[in-house]
């Protein structure tokens, strides 16, 4: 019996480590070209309110390929203070008709925060994809100072949050432990039938 529950206890604790990594993987956003024009036109709106009278921090978004950080676009500046900045984005849509960007934020162009890295919380607002909420005030921004940015698509583009998919190497690494688990218990049966 003993062995049962070390058993079961065994996959539970694989299964909520890997639904642990699979929730810190952070995301990407899909910026679609959906009515086929050529052009995927979105509004981005940002906030950076400070909350105490403590130290001014101007913060700096854009976006980077996926598998490419070091190519990163600036889209926006964010001075201390900001309730509210809109602005309005075209890009030439590529020929597969979206773009799937990685977010970023920053203060000083050295240390970076990005949406992929789970560091930002992302979600879906109105329907068919409508707009986006991105939040970093959770992870990294300071207590004094609430910051996030909404990504908003034109009437005929939409604009999507993509889940970073879990690595191959992490579902092989949990299938082995609790393939090891079961060898381990055949092993030790068949010792106490021979």
């Amino acid at each position: 019996m003993k062995k049962i529950i070390k058993f079961l206890f065994l996959i539970v604790i694989t299964f909520g480590f890997m639904i642990g990594i699979a929730n810190a993987q952070g995301f990407l956003v899909k910026f679609i070209d959906a009515n086929g024009d050529g052009v995927i036109n979105f509004e981005l709106t940002v906030t950076n309110k400070r909350v105490t009278n403590k130290s001014e921090i101007t913060y700096y978004t854009g976006v980077a390929p996926p598998d490419d950080h070091d190519n990163y676009t600036q889209l926006l500046e964010i001075p201390p203070n900001t309730k509210k900045i809109k602005k309005q984005f075209t890009w030439q849509a590529p020929s597969v008709g979206f773009f799937l960007y990685d977010i970023y934020l920053t203060s000083d162009y050295d240390t970076f925060y990005w949406t992929s890295q789970g560091d930002a919380i992302g979600k879906s607002k109105g329907k068919k994809d409508k707009k986006i909420e991105i939040d970093w005030e959770n992870f990294f921004v300071t207590e004094d100072y609430e910051c996030y940015k909404r990504y908003k698509h034109s009437k005929r583009d939409r604009i999507q949050l993509v889940a970073v998919p879990i690595p191959p190497a992490l579902w092989l690494l949990g299938s082995g432990v609790i393939a090891l688990g079961l060898v381990r218990r055949k092993v030790k049966t068949s010792k106490f039938f021979s």
